[in-house]
Parts: C-alpha cells; structure tokens; sequence
C-alpha cells in the first residue's frame, strides 16, 4: 500500500476541486490496483452518482462489478448504453 500513498494522494486532491469524472475513475482503479476495495467501491459509487453516463462512467461500473453488483438503478443505465 505505501507504494501507492504519493499517487493516491496527488489523484485525490486532483479530484476535490471540480470532481472531474477522469480523475475520479483513475482514482478509483488506484484503490484497485493497490486492493483498497472500499475505497474503489466508494469512488466508483460517487462517480456513478456524480455524472451518471459517459466513458467513465461506464468504466467504474465495470470496476465496481469486480466488486460487487451494481445498484438496480446503476443496473438500468448500463442496460439502456447497450
């Protein structure tokens, strides 16, 4: 996990001030890559929430699936991308 501190650090302040739905799904696939799933999870869920469609949107729904399954409501928007 230390090997990871600097970056989660840097791509979470990069997150803060406008909530950017590029940093927030990279930010959530560190949390992945460095096993912190709550974290992911919890990323995944703002960032769903946040934006609600788009290419990342998407992606951290994928991500999430990894995980846990999706919402019902999370459920229906990736059913009408298809």
């Amino acid at each position: 996990m230390h090997r990871y501190h600097s970056r989660l650090k840097r791509w979470k302040s990069l997150k803060k001030p406008s909530m950017m739905e590029k940093w927030a799904y990279e930010l959530a696939k560190l949390y992945h890559e460095a096993g912190m799933v709550a974290e992911c999870l919890e990323e995944c869920d703002d960032l769903i929430l946040w934006f609600s469609e788009g290419k990342y949107v998407y992606q951290a729904m994928e991500l999430k699936m990894k995980y846990k399954p999706l919402t019902p409501l999370q459920q229906e928007n990736i059913y009408i991308r298809k």
